[in-house]
């Protein structure tokens, strides 16, 4: 999946004057051309912003606070933002975007690799901020696309100009304590907490949940490739409840190379199933 291409991208392109990386202007006064990769992009924003900071002494005349809860279905996400200094801000914006990190993509000859950050969708609202200790709470529900992985999913929340496309203040925003739970796990959820590093060279950890219904029965823990091919078993017997980790070395159940691309994790009880996704790089 290419991010130039995806909705929120392709209707932002004559706002931003997009050619192959936006055309970004920060508060105003300073602006980024584009760039040749995401990399070099990366490091002229924060080259950018840093030269911002420096020139305001980190001050913004606007407060964001908020957090957001990835459930089920929905990524649910609510921001305050607040007027803090006695300014004239005009034609405002506030913004709710959900990114997702490590987006697997194919690439030449059936490689792999991933996109850093992928844009998934944005919630856009116009917003009148006039008084000091002025607030506006702008809220969003994110339907969840099966195709996103959900524990990879952060959200940031700013506040632009849309006349002048000034930034004038941007939030990475945490998730609600509650959210943090979920992904962790806990005793009544069968699931793959983490697997990390994903992508990985040598080896990645992978961290599961047996809940206590489940516990003490048969568990099966294996590596499984696109087709859903066994290429790798790590856990075949009996577990106690509670968390658990096991190494896997990108190697098959025979002791050979596995190779690079695309795999999963596959956790299975007599009380269901859980998946996470693996990058194996060469």
């Amino acid at each position: 999946m290419d991010p130039l291409e995806i909705p929120e991208t392709a209707d932002r392109a004559s706002w931003y004057g997009v050619v192959s990386h936006p055309h970004v202007r920060f508060d105003g006064i300073l602006f980024d051309i584009g760039a040749t990769s995401c990399d070099q992009v990366e490091q002229d924003y924060r080259d950018l912003i840093e030269q911002r900071l420096a020139d305001t002494g980190g001050m913004s005349p606007v407060e964001i606070t908020g957090g957001y809860d990835v459930g089920d279905t929905d990524v649910s996400i609510e921001a305050t933002f607040r007027l803090v200094d006695p300014v004239d801000l005009t034609d405002l914006r506030a913004s709710l975007l959900v990114y997702e990190d490590d987006v697997f993509y194919c690439c030449g000859y059936g490689g792999v690799d991933t996109w850093p950050v992928v844009t998934r969708r944005i919630h856009d609202e116009e917003i009148v901020l006039q008084n000091v200790d002025d607030e506006v709470v702008v809220s969003a529900e994110i339907p969840i696309d099966p195709e996103w992985d959900p524990e990879m999913l952060h959200v940031v929340a700013y506040l632009q100009n849309t006349a002048t496309k000034e930034v004038i203040q941007g939030l990475y925003v945490e998730p609600s304590p509650a959210s943090v739970d979920d992904l962790i796990g806990g005793a009544g959820v069968l699931q793959i907490d983490a697997a990390r590093p994903t992508p990985f060279r040598q080896a990645t950890e992978i961290a599961f949940t047996i809940p206590s219904h489940a516990g003490g029965g048969r568990v099966l823990l294996e590596i499984v490739d696109l087709q859903g091919r066994r290429v790798a078993a790590l856990v075949e017997g009996n577990l106690e409840t509670g968390v658990h980790l096991r190494r896997w070395d990108g190697t098959t159940t025979a002791g050979a190379p596995a190779g690079s691309g695309i795999y999963f994790a596959r956790l299975a009880t007599n009380e269901g199933t859980a998946t996470r996704k693996l990058l194996l790089l060469e």
